[in-house]
């Protein structure tokens, strides 16, 4: 059996080319827009969990913020790196090495659903976050089947949005706010409070 650094090292190095045409879609678009439309200060520390090719950490990195991408694919934080991101890699499922509290702003797009039980990503994604937790993962309809059929990702669980909601609930009640991003993304911003 491959080790995971090995399969998502292949699933990168393969869809490389259709994945920097993502970065023109509609749901990409959106996201930009809804990140700019959060009061993020210009000095918070970024942490992109799961940074996969850099997409988001990047334009976040771009936006002037203090980003660190991690990832368990050397593939991933090779493409990572080249845009400018510091990296660093890393299980989540194996603890984080940064302290408690340590960032102002922690994200993960397209991790959770990987997973059977995201919940102890969930758990250390709240203990290294002060402030926010802003996951995105894809809703169960015709966009997000579309892409599941062309990406062919190694693993993903599908979940209900209510069912997401509930996961994060269930670990730090006090959802700040919860709103789709059209096109197929579910977007979960959670207050450390």
């Amino acid at each position: 059996m491959k080790n995971q650094n090995q399969v998502w090292s292949n699933y990168w190095s393969k869809k490389r080319s259709f994945l920097k045409l993502t970065e023109y879609t509609p749901t990409y678009i959106n996201l930009k827009r809804y990140f700019r439309s959060l009061d993020i200060p210009k000095d918070a520390k970024i942490l992109d969990a799961g940074c996969g090719t850099g997409k988001l950490a990047s334009f976040w990195t771009n936006e002037g913020y203090d980003v660190i991408g991690i990832d368990l694919s050397d593939k991933a934080l090779e493409i990572t790196g080249k845009k400018g991101v510091k990296t660093c890699k890393a299980d989540i499922l194996e603890g984080l090495s940064f302290e408690d509290d340590y960032f102002d702003l922690v994200y993960s797009d397209g991790l959770l659903e990987h997973f059977e039980d995201p919940e102890p990503i969930l758990r250390e994604l709240f203990r290294v976050s002060n402030t926010y937790i802003l996951t995105l993962v894809p809703r169960i309809e015709l966009y997000s089947q579309i892409m599941q059929f062309v990406l062919k990702p190694p693993k993903e669980y599908k979940r209900a949005d209510s069912e997401w909601i509930n996961i994060h609930e269930r670990l730090k009640p006090g959802i700040i706010h919860s709103k789709a991003i059209k096109f197929g993304v579910l977007s979960i911003l959670c207050g450390i409070t």
